[in-house]
């Protein structure tokens, strides 16, 4: 769906207009616009390329069939908002690490990023720095681990 020679995906460009439960990224896109796939409701699972190092705003706000994320440890920063209200996500993935995972480079979660998630354990990192407001307000998370660093 999205081809290889893409290297960014603009605002909103899927708001609301997603009918696949799956989306390649390709490894060529650095950058996801805000809002990009705000209220992409039939998404199920979706793996972010290497080369993406912040989840801005309303990225994924209001996929209420997200389930899984597979991402890597290069992100520095999620966005206000960019899974609120992802009902079912459970699984926020690294490869070759067992659990949820925040990525090691990452510093800031800002407000509501997580709001009314399905995730119930998360490990945090010794990077992060600073957790927004109602970050985790609403979601299932009955287990963290929050490092010194915050």
């Amino acid at each position: 769906m999205i081809p290889e020679s893409c290297t960014s995906i603009g605002n909103y460009a899927f708001h609301g207009r997603l009918s696949e439960t799956t989306i390649n990224i390709p490894e060529s896109v650095t950058l996801i616009g805000t809002g990009a796939f705000w209220d992409a409701d039939s998404l199920v699972t979706l793996k972010l390329p290497s080369k993406v190092n912040h989840i801005l705003n309303d990225t994924f706000l209001h996929c209420g069939n997200l389930n899984t994320i597979t991402w890597h440890d290069n992100i520095e920063s999620i966005g206000s908002d960019a899974f609120r209200s992802c009902g079912n996500l459970k699984n926020i993935l690294i490869e070759g690490k067992e659990g949820n995972h925040l990525p090691d480079l990452c510093e800031v979660i800002y407000n509501k990023a997580f709001e009314s998630c399905g995730i119930e354990q998360l490990t945090l990192n010794n990077k992060l720095k600073s957790i927004g407001s109602r970050s985790f307000y609403g979601s299932r998370l009955i287990e963290t681990v929050i490092p010194d660093s915050v």
